[in-house]
């Protein structure tokens, strides 16, 4: 394929989410043809690879290696411009490979580019987790994933519930420790699954009881509460800006006289 060409790609891990999508290349993904204009939003239709099987050997990304007796689901995005190109490779790293390979969809065969594993680089490539990944958005996707799976086990064992309005108050409620967990893998490179449980599981969740029954503190409970939830609906708000205008907010010029919260 000449690097001047529109291209399809084909998606079979994290960027079949589309705002994993939109954040690494910022565009959109669409399931009708009607919706995509060629320039910001594009088609995503489903598609197989044959002769391919996903494996994971660092149980973290997945890494599509040839297997004559297996077959890989995804997407099939459309015609993307040529200059979407280096920001996919940066993306997928020194562990994947690029080829054009043929995709079976609903309109037949296609020839598409994939970034499958590069079996050589794999066999040595894990030692402590993240050291071979440098794209940060592919760290935090990771954390993220390991994190919303221990919160899931916190509020399954701790309030008997498994819905996920539940696992967002859980979260607000682990805030620092979340929080101290993100800077601990981005300061020391890594971070074991061990650390996350044990931190996670270890910090009992607040009850708002023992305010009400203090009688020094009575009297500001429920000016405290209201607090609390204003910075919640400000936390859940600041979330959602940071997810769906990643792409954005990462190629921001800021002036040396704005603050993150600002941007």
């Amino acid at each position: 394929m000449s690097e001047s060409q529109k291209y399809n790609l084909f998606v079979y891990g994290t960027l079949m989410d589309p705002a994993v999508f939109r954040a690494v290349l910022g565009r959109r993904l669409v399931s009708e043809s009607s919706q995509a204009d060629g320039k910001r939003t594009f088609l995503a239709s489903k598609a197989v690879l044959d002769g391919y099987k996903k494996i994971s050997p660092d149980n973290a990304y997945l890494y599509a290696v040839p297997d004559k007796g297996h077959r890989i689901r995804g997407y099939l995005i459309h015609s993307l411009p040529p200059e979407s190109l280096p920001a996919l490779k940066a993306y997928e790293g020194r562990n994947y490979s690029r080829r054009s390979l043929r995709v079976q969809t609903s309109e037949g065969e296609k020839e598409a580019l994939a970034f499958v594993g590069n079996e050589k680089k794999l066999e040595d490539a894990f030692g402590s987790f993240g050291a071979d990944f440098h794209d940060p958005l592919k760290q935090e996707i990771l954390l993220e994933k390991k994190i919303d799976a221990v919160i899931r086990e916190v509020e399954k064992e701790q309030l008997h519930t498994d819905e996920e309005l539940t696992r967002r108050a859980v979260a607000e409620l682990s805030g620092t420790t979340i929080r101290d967990l993100v800077r601990q893998h981005f300061d020391r490179g890594g971070i074991s699954d061990y650390t996350i449980r044990r931190s996670l599981r270890s910090t009992p969740i607040h009850d708002y009881d023992r305010l009400r029954k203090d009688p020094a503190v009575a009297p500001f409970a429920t000016h405290y509460l209201r607090m609390v939830i204003r910075q919640v609906i400000f936390n859940q708000f600041e979330e959602r800006i940071r997810r769906e205008f990643r792409y954005e907010l990462d190629h921001l010029t800021e002036s040396g006289n704005m603050y993150e919260r600002i941007i």
